[in-house]
């Protein structure tokens, strides 16, 4: 109780600064009113329920106001919480088990290891999915990546590294390297995807080389990376990279968003904790918390041998 009435006392005191600041937005000083705006976003997150309150029942140049100031403050906590994420993502995915069970038919596991380099992070992904399929008997798909990627805010790759598979079988191996704002591929196809009993021998090679940009958020090792997101308000167009199915065609640089959704409470650990809603590639739709808790829908975290047994049923 003392600690609830602590904190009662806390935000009413914010919440009565938040009123005398907003009654400053009407100042005929110009220089009064940028004053008032600039406190109010240096009072930082515990601000934000009265900004919203007093943003409902203003208008003009004092809700213009109060909308920047809340802009400024969602900004600020973007960046607070992305470097904590980058600072806990050795902890949180250091041996990572999901069982996944996905629309269209796809049932399987991801076994995510994350390691810490000398310039960076090194991110291994390993899947096995069943796609089950009407018109035919179910395929086991799998994939095996390696990451290398910079210590920065969209774990930018230097290089990584993708073998495919089906039914256990080696289809492909694709090796990526990025820099001078391209990206350079060689490919090995081994087997034809579509008919895994047809070898390639010797098998299909080949080398490509595209532009992305100065700019470009790549998605490279997806749920480490996605775990990274979560902020108010926050969306990114980010670069997709899709192999085809022969070495005959191009591999395709794609223009794609991550889409803020909104926010809701969400119970983590016993604790109703404030979680952030995104809609992204590959996995639909994920909610993370400030504090970096990652959870994508239809993934469920388990131990090595609840996913392996996914396969087994």
């Amino acid at each position: 109780m003392i600690v609830l009435l602590a904190f009662l006392t806390v935000q009413d005191d914010v919440d009565r600064k938040v009123a005398r600041l907003v009654e400053r937005l009407s100042a005929e000083s110009v220089v009064e009113r940028d004053e008032a705006q600039k406190a109010l976003v240096d009072l930082g997150e515990p601000a934000i329920p009265a900004l919203e309150r007093w943003s409902e029942k203003t208008t003009g140049e004092v809700r213009d106001r109060i909308r920047a100031a809340l802009a400024g403050i969602r900004a600020a906590l973007r960046e607070v919480y992305r470097e904590r994420r980058i600072k806990l993502l050795p902890e949180r995915w250091r041996d990572v088990w999901f069982a996944v069970k996905l629309d269209g038919g796809l049932e399987g596991y991801f076994h995510i290891q994350l390691t810490e380099e000398a310039d960076g992070f090194k991110i291994l992904e390993n899947a096995s999915v069943l796609q089950h399929r009407d018109s035919d008997r179910s395929r086991l798909l799998g994939w095996t990546s390696e990451v290398l990627c910079k210590r920065d805010r969209w774990l930018t790759p230097r290089k990584a590294s993708c073998t495919t598979r089906v039914d256990d079988k080696k289809i492909m191996k694709a090796i990526l390297e990025f820099g001078d704002e391209k990206v350079r591929s060689e490919w090995t196809i081994h087997r034809n995807d579509r008919k895994v009993e047809e070898v390639f021998d010797p098998p299909k090679t080949g080398k490509r080389e595209k532009n992305i940009g100065a700019s470009t958020v790549l998605q490279t090792a997806a749920l480490p990376f996605y775990s990274l997101f979560g902020g108010p308000d926050e969306s990114v167009g980010i670069t997709f990279i899709e192999f085809p199915d022969d070495l005959d065609e191009d591999f395709t640089v794609k223009a794609k968003r991550v889409e803020y959704v909104g926010s809701s409470e969400i119970e983590v650990e016993g604790k109703k904790v404030l979680g952030f809603r995104y809609r992204a590639p590959l996995i639909d739709e994920f909610t993370i918390t400030k504090d970096g808790h990652f959870f994508p829908k239809g993934f469920r975290r388990v131990t090595e041998k609840e996913a392996k047994a996914v396969l087994e049923k």
